[in-house]
C-alpha cells in the first residue's frame, strides 16, 4: 500500500469517505479482495507470499476500480507508473481491461499492452484492446501509431505458429487499417493473409473487405470482380451495390444498374432505396456515355467533373441529367450534406414537375442514411426561405422524422475481428466509419 500511496498524491490512506472514495483491501488466505462498500468488489487469488505479485495485482485492480468509478486522473497516475516501472499483471482480463481505459493516452496504451503481451494471445481481450483503440476520439496519427505497434509485436510473437494463426494476424490488421482510411497498407496485410490462407479467396466477408479496399484506391475494374465474387459466395444487398458501384465508376453503368436492381428488392427500407435510385442514375449513365466521347477512366470517379456536369444541366434547365449527376456526386463525396441537400434539391423540382414522388422520397431516404437531419435541414431552410406551400413542409417534415427514427434503429456498419485461440468467436468492432 505504501508502494501505491507513493505512486501519486491522489491515493491516501485516509479513510474519511467524505474526502475520499473509500476502497476497502482484505487479504484472505490466497484470495484478495477490493471493494467499495456493497457497490462493487473484485476478488481476484494471489499468492500470498509473493509480495511483487500482490503489488502488481492490486495496482491493476485498483486501477480497474478508478476505471469503473471514472476516477480518470487516479487512473492515468497508475497507468504511468506502469509505463515507468515497466509493472505487468499476471491476471490478462486485469491487465486487457485497464490497457483499454487509457487508449486516449494512445502510447502509454500500447506500452501497456506490450508489457502484459496481450498481443500474444487472439483471445477476448485481444480484441478488447482492439476495439477500444479503433474506437476512441485520439487523432489519427497516434491511433495509427499505437495499432502498428500493437499488430507487429503480434506478428513477432506468432512467428512460429501456424500460416493460419500468422493469416489471422494479417488479416485483422489490414481490417484495422481499412477503417483508419490507410487503405494501400491494409491491401498489402490483406495479401499477406491470402498468401499465408488462400482458402481466404473462398470467404465472402474477406473478399467484401478487400474489394472496399480496392474500390477507395480507386482501382474500380478489380474492386467489381472482386466484390461480384463476394456476392456469389453470400449474396446480399450490400454486397451487391457496392459491386454495383465499383462497376459504375470502371465505366460499365450497365452491370451496375442489374445489381441495383437486385438490390431495390432488399426487405431493408435503405438498402431498396440506396438500390432504386442509383439504378436510375446507372440507366441514365448509359445513355450518358453514348452521348458523349468520354476517358471513362479518368472523368466517372472525378467529384469535378459531376459536379460540373450537374450545374450545365440546372442552367440549361435540363433536371434529369442534374439529378442524376447530383446522384453519382453525392456517393462520391460519401457523407457531404452539400452535395445531398442539393440532390434533395433537384428531386423535388422534378417531382414539382411531373416526376415520381417515389424517387424524392428515395432520395431524401439516401441522404438522411449518409448524413443524417443534416441535407434535410439545409433543404428546408431554402424551401421555408422560398415561400414553400405551409402544408409541404410538416409532411416532409414527418417524412425526415421517420427515416430518422428507422436509421437510428439500424446496425451501424461494423468492422470484423476473427480470433482463432479458443473459444473462437468473431467479434465485432464498433468504428464509426463510412463503411462499403
Amino acid at each position: 500500500m505504501s508502494e501505491i500511496v507513493g505512486v501519486s498524491s491522489r491515493f491516501t490512506t485516509n479513510c474519511n469517505p467524505e474526502t475520499c472514495l473509500t476502497l476497502l483491501i482484505l487479504l484472505k488466505g490466497e484470495t484478495l479482495r477490493v471493494s467499495i462498500d456493497s457497490i462493487a468488489s473484485i476478488s481476484i487469488a494471489i499468492d500470498p507470499t509473493d509480495q511483487d505479485e500482490t503489488l502488481q495485482i492490486l495496482s491493476y485492480v485498483i486501477a480497474c476500480m478508478a476505471l469503473r468509478s471514472d476516477f480518470k486522473d487516479h487512473l492515468h497516475d497508475l497507468a504511468g507508473y506502469f509505463v515507468r516501472e515497466n509493472i505487468s499483471c499476471e491476471c490478462r482480463e486485469l491487465a486487457s481491461v485497464v490497457t483499454s481505459g487509457v487508449v486516449d493516452n494512445c502510447e502509454m496504451a500500447a506500452i501497456i499492452a506490450s508489457i502484459n503481451g496481450i498481443h500474444e494471445r487472439q483471445d477476448d481481450n485481444y480484441s478488447r484492446y482492439i476495439h477500444a483503440q479503433l474506437s476512441c476520439p485520439a487523432p489519427h496519427e497516434e491511433k495509427l501509431s499505437a495499432l502498428q505497434r500493437f499488430y507487429k509485436d503480434a506478428i513477432d510473437a506468432h512467428a512460429t505458429r501456424s500460416m493460419r494463426e500468422q493469416a489471422v494476424i494479417h488479416y485483422s490488421f489490414g481490417n484495422s487499417l481499412r477503417v483508419a482510411f490507410e487503405y494501400k497498407a491494409a491491401f498489402k496485410q490483406f495479401n499477406l493473409a491470402r498468401r499465408k490462407y488462400p482458402r481466404y479467396l473462398e470467404k465472402g466477408y474477406f473478399l467484401a473487405e478487400l474489394g472496399a479496399t480496392l474500390y477507395f484506391l480507386k482501382r474500380y475494374r478489380l474492386s467489381s470482380k472482386v466484390y461480384e465474387a463476394a456476392h456469389a459466395i453470400k449474396a446480399s444487398a450490400q454486397t451487391a451495390i457496392c459491386a454495383g458501384d465499383a462497376y459504375l465508376f470502371s465505366g460499365q453503368p450497365d452491370k451496375a444498374k442489374k445489381l441495383y436492381d437486385e438490390a431495390s428488392k432488399s426487405n431493408d427500407q435503405f438498402e431498396a432505396t440506396e438500390g432504386n435510385v442509383k439504378a436510375h442514375a446507372a440507366s441514365w449513365l448509359v445513355e450518358f456515355l453514348k452521348q458523349n466521347n468520354l476517358d471513362q477512366n479518368t472523368l466517372l470517379s472525378k467529384s469535378e467533373f459531376w459536379s460540373d456536369v450537374m450545374q450545365n444541366a440546372i442552367d440549361g434547365e435540363h433536371y434529369e441529367h442534374a439529378f442524376c449527376a447530383s446522384i453519382i456526386l453525392s456517393y462520391l463525396l460519401e457523407n457531404d450534406p452539400a452535395a445531398w441537400t442539393n440532390a434533395i434539391q433537384i428531386s423535388f423540382r422534378l417531382m414539382l414537375e411531373g416526376g415520381e414522388p417515389s424517387i424524392m422520397i428515395s432520395t431524401l431516404s439516401c441522404a438522411v442514411q449518409r448524413c443524417g437531419y443534416h441535407a434535410y435541414s439545409y433543404f428546408r431552410r431554402i424551401l421555408v426561405s422560398n415561400g414553400c406551400p405551409p402544408d409541404v413542409v410538416p409532411m416532409l417534415d414527418q417524412i425526415a422524422k421517420t427515416l430518422q427514427d428507422e436509421r437510428a434503429s439500424v446496425e451501424q456498419p461494423s468492422t470484423i475481428l476473427r480470433l482463432v485461440e479458443p473459444p473462437s468467436f468473431d467479434t465485432v468492432l464498433r468504428y464509426e466509419h463510412s463503411e462499403r
